[in-house]
């Protein structure tokens, strides 16, 4: 697909919208659909003589993870409405909607495995019948976000906490599936549905049961150090400045823009100080009371005393701020015993080996 092919496909979502309510400045939209394709000529031009996907003869193509590719974009003319999630889309997204675009044009196959189709926000589905169905979407005229939207979809007024957690507030959400049965049906035409029902027909033992029936909350204090990164309200109604809250606030309404803070950048660091205040400041002394790392740590420990002798296996999962390959590395060098490993971790004090 060239760039003239993929500027055509953006010109005709502008001007054939029919739920656009706003007639656009012209100036304005010249000026958008030349950005479009400057984007799509400099991607282009930086791949050169590469070979592409139309010669490499594929008839198949399988994508695993697939909802790492959710973030397709997508105009809309709905304004001032939350959950509609990325319209700006990533990358990723663009490059594989365009594969799958060359594949459906050549009769090829696609698919897709996930375990989450749906994760933040309802659009999402309306991305996977971009990316798996365009045809039965074309047919029944939901080519469009907004089409789709007016569908199978519906924004719900309600109060929310908001970003201060101390008060509510009005907020518009695109939140509310309508017309279930007949979204549910275009679905299952594309999508084969593993549940875990399913799962333990097969084999009742593969997932495992919850000990206790519940998960076990593990509660850390909070230091004073993270209480001020995160925002205390001030006498005069506003919280810390540059904390989170106060990150958050100043964020509302606005657009992402590259470089600027954001409501992600917030939460991945409202994420971080909550697990251990060191991954904001690598240099910071932390006390183990304040650490959730540590309560891991030693929650592993006290696991491992309690079934070492008939050789209890556990499973640590941890879904936040791991080491990456370019990222500082700590040789432990093979330490020859616990109280070696201690020195060389020193804030990990286990209690006795």
């Amino acid at each position: 697909m060239n760039a003239e092919t993929i500027f055509e496909r953006q010109e005709l979502a502008y001007k054939n919208n029919p739920r656009e309510t706003k007639k656009p400045n012209e100036r304005a939209f010249k000026n958008k659909l030349d950005k479009i394709r400057a984007k799509y000529d400099a991607i282009l031009e930086k791949q050169g003589s590469h070979i592409d996907i139309s010669q490499m003869g594929i008839d198949n193509l399988i994508v695993d993870e697939a909802h790492l590719f959710k973030n397709l974009a997508f105009e809309t003319s709905m304004e001032k409405i939350a959950g509609l999630g990325n319209q700006q889309g990533s990358n990723r997204a663009r490059d594989l909607f365009i594969k799958t675009c060359y594949l459906h044009q050549n009769d090829k196959k696609i698919m897709f495995l996930t375990g989450t189709p749906i994760a933040n926000s309802l659009s999402e589905m309306y991305h996977l019948q971009r990316y798996l169905t365009p045809d039965a979407l074309k047919e029944r005229g939901l080519e469009f976000f907004d089409d789709w939207a007016k569908t199978y979809g519906e924004v719900v007024n309600d109060f929310e906490l908001d970003t201060s957690a101390q008060s509510y507030k009005m907020v518009n959400r695109f939140s509310k599936f309508s017309d279930v049965q007949g979204l549910s049906t275009m679905y299952r035409a594309f999508a084969d549905i593993v549940s875990n029902d399913d799962i333990l027909k097969h084999n009742p033992h593969f997932v495992p049961k919850v000990y206790g029936d519940k998960p076990i909350n593990v509660v850390v204090k909070r230091s004073e150090e993270v209480a001020q990164f995160i925002g205390v309200a001030l006498e005069n109604g506003k919280y810390t400045e540059s904390s989170i809250i106060d990150r958050m606030q100043k964020c509302e309404g606005k657009k992402n823009k590259k470089g600027q803070d954001n409501i992600l950048s917030c939460t991945t660091d409202a994420r971080k100080v909550a697990l251990d205040y060191r991954l904001i400041d690598p240099n910071a002394k932390v006390e183990k009371e304040f650490s959730k790392s540590y309560a891991m740590a030693e929650n592993i420990y006290e696991n491992y005393l309690e079934t070492h002798a008939t050789k209890g296996t556990q499973l640590g999962f941890i879904g936040l701020s791991t080491p990456k390959t370019h990222s500082q590395k700590v040789s432990l060098e093979a330490p020859n015993n616990a109280h070696e490993l201690e020195n060389k971790i020193p804030w990990m004090k286990l209690k006795s080996f």
